[in-house]
């Protein structure tokens, strides 16, 4: 036998040539080292790279664009005095607050919009069998996946809220001292727990859970906010005070409460409204981060078990 028909009988790996000793034949022992050392990459590689698929895909999706031009509407309106004409009509007082009127819909949108299809639409369309066959599990496909959406949800809902301050800053004087770190990291908070919960239930959609997240953050705060007004009436002798301020945590609150940060100052017949969602207080924001944590944490759990034990 020649020396290159031992060393391809030898050599397992099909990535470069046999290991050859001095003598001229095939070096077995050097060769089993170097296909031992020859990894698969390290589980963090191949969540990047799942990342990186995937906010490839998000940079094809027309809605992406629709979402970042509905941000840069806010300095537009400012400029353009729309804002000041739209705010006065309905006895508004010009503020970073309300330039930041439709945050709450905002967060609730963009978050389920980005995550709530994500996988349960490469299911249905079969886009998940062509990925399965490379070397990575499902928990780094769910890891990567979900960090994408997470990604890109915060990027576009930061990108608004960066802009509404700014151009509140040129335009409006904030009418008491504002606490814009605060509310960073509210909406920080806010934004991952919404992107978890409807990333978390996509799974157990077929068409996705876009309309369920979107219902539950909208509708949640409204019918906390009316039950506070109705059972202390009903009820008088619970504290119902207490219950309130716990409540006040869930993450479905963070735009009500970046508005309190950012701006006491609410003026018109819609004051009341706005503080009654808040509970008229700034809530502890370290109380609310682990809220927010713990919130997406469990849905991100019931949405792995779900898609791991789904069916290919």
């Amino acid at each position: 036998m020649s020396s290159d028909s031992a060393a391809a009988a030898c050599t397992a790996d099909p990535e470069g040539p046999a290991v050859i000793s001095d003598s001229g034949g095939p070096d077995c022992i050097m060769q089993q080292k170097r296909m031992i050392t020859t990894r698969a990459p390290s589980t963090a590689r191949q969540i990047f790279s799942v990342f990186g698929l995937q906010m490839r895909l998000f940079s094809k999706s027309k809605t992406i664009y629709v979402l970042v031009f509905i941000a840069l509407l806010i300095p537009i309106l400012a400029y353009t005095g729309i804002a000041d004409d739209l705010l006065e009509a309905y006895q508004m007082v010009p503020s970073v607050s309300y330039l930041l009127i439709l945050l709450p819909l905002f967060i609730a949108v963009i978050p389920s919009a980005v995550a709530g299809r994500t996988l349960s639409s490469e299911f249905r369309n079969r886009v998940v069998y062509m990925n399965y066959p490379l070397p990575v599990t499902r928990t780094v496909y769910y890891t990567g996946k979900f960090l994408a959406s997470f990604a890109l949800s915060l990027g576009i809902v930061l990108f608004a809220f960066g802009l509404a301050v700014y151009t509140s800053s040129v335009f409006y004087t904030p009418s008491y001292p504002n606490d814009v770190l605060g509310a960073v990291l509210i909406c920080v908070a806010g934004t991952f727990a919404i992107t978890a919960t409807a990333f978390g239930l996509g799974p157990l959609f077929k068409k996705g859970s876009v309309t369920t997240t979107v219902t539950l953050t909208m509708g949640l705060p409204l019918i906390i906010a009316i039950l506070m007004l109705w059972l202390p009436m009903k009820y008088p002798l619970v504290a119902w005070e207490d219950i309130n301020n716990g409540l006040m945590l869930l993450p479905q609150f963070a735009p009500y409460h970046m508005f309190n940060m950012l701006d006491y100052g609410f003026g018109g017949p819609y004051r009341i409204f706005f503080l009654m969602l808040t509970g008229g207080a700034t809530v502890a924001l370290d109380m609310f981060c682990i809220v927010a944590l713990i919130w997406g944490l469990i849905f991100l759990i019931i949405g792995l078990r779900k898609f791991t034990r789904k069916e290919l």
